[in-house]
This record gives C-alpha cells, sequence and structure tokens, in this order.
C-alpha cells in the first residue's frame, strides 16, 4: 500500500510461520535491519541545482542523461530498537550506535528472539518544503507462536512540533474522557526567505490534564488549591465554599470579586481549545477562541452595608461539538425523474380535463 504524504496510517496483520526456528533467520519480514535499509525523497520534484547526472546512454541519433538525486536529496531512516513504547536506543551498523539485533533461535525455549512486533514512522516535515528526518521505532518481542501479529504506523510531524511534542487527546476526534486540548494564543515572527512574517502559535502546559480545569473541593466542601480537569463527553457539576471575613467585605467587594474570579478560573487560563484531539499547536485555524463574558467588578451598594452588587459567584463553561453524519446512499433508478426518500418514481398529479 502507498503512504499518502501528511496522511498518518496504521496497519496490522498476521504472517503464518511456517516453522519458528526456519522463519526465525530466513523470514526478512522478521528482520529489524530491513525496515531502517533505504532512504526517503526529501521533496517530491527533482531540483536541477541538486542533481547529479548518472552515466549517460547513447545511440546513432541522440545522447540522454538520466537524473537522479543527490544524497542531499534522500533523507535516511535513523532505526531504533525499543524493548517497550517507551524505551528505545538508537541502532546502526556502525560502531557510532548500538549495534542492530539480529533475530536468533533458542532451542532451550523454542522462540525466536528480536522479532519486530510493531514498526513505527516518525516523519518530520516543513510542509511544501519537503521530509526533514524520519525514524523508525521498531518494538522487539520473542515469537513462539507460527502465527504472528505484526503492526505498523506512519505518524507525520511538523518540524516545530517535534521540537516540542505533546501528548494528544484522540486522533483526530477527541476521545471520551480525554481532557480538552486548551491553551494561549500567542504571536510570534518566522523568517522565511530572510523575511520576518507574524505567525500565531498556542502556548500548551506541560501537564495536559491542568489546562481547562473547574474548582475542586475539599471533604469540608472548602474550596482548595487543587482542580478538576474538563475532559470530553463529561458533564461535570462542582461547588466549593470560600471563606471570607464578612466584617469587611462591604469595604473589599472588588478584592473579593477578583479572588471568587481567580478561585473560579484558576491560575492558568487558557484563551484557545483544540477543535480536534490531535490538533497542531501551529496550526492557529485549528484552534476557537474561548469565549468570556465581561467580568464583573463587584462593585459595593450605598444601601446596605456588607453587601455587594454585580457580583459573579459561579462560571459556566459551556462546550459545544458536533458528531461526523455518515452519509446515506441514495440510489436512483434509471427513471428521469426519482423520489429521493423512496427512491421510486414521483407520481403524476392528475388534472381534470375540461371538455367544451
Amino acid at each position: 500500500m502507498n503512504i499518502g504524504y501528511l496522511r498518518d496510517f496504521s496497519s496490522t496483520c498476521y504472517r503464518s510461520i511456517t516453522t519458528v526456528k526456519d522463519d526465525c533467520i530466513q523470514n526478512t519480514f522478521l528482520n529489524i535491519a530491513n525496515y531502517g535499509n533505504f532512504k526517503f525523497r526529501k521533496g517530491a520534484d527533482l531540483n536541477p541545482s541538486t542533481t547529479t547526472s548518472a552515466p549517460s546512454t547513447s545511440n546513432a541519433t541522440t545522447t540522454t542523461a538520466a537524473p537522479t538525486q543527490s544524497p542531499t536529496t534522500l533523507v535516511p531512516v535513523v532505526l531504533m530498537s525499543c524493548t517497550s513504547p517507551t524505551s528505545c536506543v538508537t541502532v546502526s551498523s556502525d560502531s557510532t550506535t548500538s549495534p542492530i539485533p539480529t533475530p536468533v533461535y533458542n532451542p532451550t525455549t523454542q522462540q525466536c528472539v528480536n522479532v519486530v512486533q510493531s514498526v513505527h514512522y516518525v516523519v518530520v516535515h516543513a510542509g511544501s518544503n519537503g521530509i526533514q528526518s524520519v525514524t523508525a521505532q521498531a518494538l522487539l518481542a520473542n515469537m513462539a507462536s507460527p502465527t504472528w501479529q505484526q503492526s505498523w504506523s506512519v505518524e507525520f510531524r511538523t518540524a516545530t512540533d517535534s521540537a516540542n511534542p505533546y501528548e494528544r487527546s484522540g486522533n483526530p476526534g477527541y476521545v471520551a474522557g480525554e481532557p480538552l486540548v486548551a491553551g494561549i494564543m500567542k504571536a510570534i515572527s518566522v523568517n522565511v526567505k530572510g523575511r520576518l512574517e507574524p505567525r500565531q502559535f498556542v502556548e500548551l502546559l506541560a501537564d495536559r490534564w491542568n489546562r481547562l480545569t473547574i474548582p475542586r473541593a475539599n471533604a469540608d466542601n472548602s474550596c482548595s488549591g487543587d482542580r478538576s480537569p474538563v475532559t470530553f463527553g463529561d458533564d461535570v457539576v462542582s461547588d466549593c465554599v470560600l471563606s471570607v471575613d464578612s466584617s469587611t467585605a462591604g469595604d473589599m467587594c472588588p478584592y473579593l470579586q477578583s479572588k471568587v474570579v481567580s478561585t473560579l478560573l484558576g491560575a492558568y487560563q487558557p484563551s484557545h481549545v483544540a477543535t480536534l484531539g490531535n490538533t497542531s499547536p501551529y496550526q492557529a485555524g485549528d484552534w476557537v477562541p474561548i469565549v468570556k463574558q465581561t467580568t464583573p467588578d463587584g462593585s459595593q451598594t450605598t444601601t446596605q452595608k456588607g453587601a455587594c452588587s454585580n457580583f459573579a459567584l459561579s462560571v459556566a463553561v459551556p462546550l459545544v461539538s458536533r458528531r461526523r453524519a455518515q452519509a446515506r446512499r441514495f440510489e436512483c433508478p434509471s427513471a428521469p425523474r426519482c423520489s429521493s426518500s423512496t427512491g421510486r418514481r414521483p407520481r403524476r398529479r392528475s388534472s381534470p380535463i375540461r371538455r367544451r
């Protein structure tokens, strides 16, 4: 199957093993070395300024030169051997890294050691400027069964994303129970062909469970410093008691209002929410702003001492989402006209005929 540029991909299949002992050495699909012994073309087109010519072929009338890519237009695969999804080391055939592990049959356990179970390719790209780097993370395991399951996946990351990766909350849509991806939109300047151009990106907290949150109450229902994350698909109601000195409330209404608002919204107040669970922080158009109403100032009334007017005591975070509608297939017979509801030809309405 061909992998499309900027299109993530995943696949799983089962391999039929003749014998574990023989396939351990002979089956190339089980060897990690075969998943990094090739290179990627950096861009879709050959650049005449960075190409070389292969030996020419000629006949009696014409002479042609076959263009080939120079090493600068080819991106090698960085091969990594993994014992778990989070424990990987770079391997290669040279002495600068760890050696490439090879499958070995263990007659005592009747298992094939160092067999490829899954391969995850991470392709770092710069959009229309092509591929920057490719990493293959191969998860190895021991094979004892004559049927072996293998999986492959390809993930595309922008060059800016790869420098600061973050854990997503879905791919592409949100997964129920995962925290909403929220952050603060900021402006930056990007050097584009020697000229600075304005861009926007969303700054994210490293802790994805502490981005968009609501207050959490202690056992005695008092407001604590801990907060609960807003997760996709989960409706949550929370309340707590904020203790203040009522004797000074009449003189401190604006101050108390700021304390209540900071308790409700938290210290980190994001400005935007990602439309999807895997939205890139550098795709500003894929983030929706958090619309906030004007915060009351908690101005003091003059009719009653110790009372505050225009005072906010709660906050609601309504989230509007939509499901992807599945298109309903409609087949119309070969008749000139048909009804969209039944697929049948509509009845002609009869009209009375006047006779003279």
